[in-house]
């Protein structure tokens, strides 16, 4: 074979590992086809402004208009 040349047969993942990599995780270990349910602790999304400026990135007015929480180390 040469150094280049790719082999003729296909190459087949092992059955377990494919099995396991298109599964859904859920908390009871069982597949799930569906989207799990929102984590009540993650803010939601926020509202855009009605308006951005032309030179303004939408990632970032998105990103400032987040909600951040204080931590443990913002009250020290």
């Amino acid at each position: 074979m040469a150094k280049n040349e790719v082999p003729k047969e296909p190459v087949e993942a092992p059955e377990a590992d494919v099995y396991e990599q298109r599964r859904h995780a859920t908390d009871d270990g069982t597949a799930s086809a569906g989207t799990s349910a929102p984590d009540p602790e993650e803010p939601g999304v926020p509202d855009l402004p009605p308006y951005l400026p032309s030179d303004a990135d939408p990632a970032d007015v998105f990103e400032q208009s987040r909600i951040v929480d204080y931590d443990e180390d913002d009250y020290r």
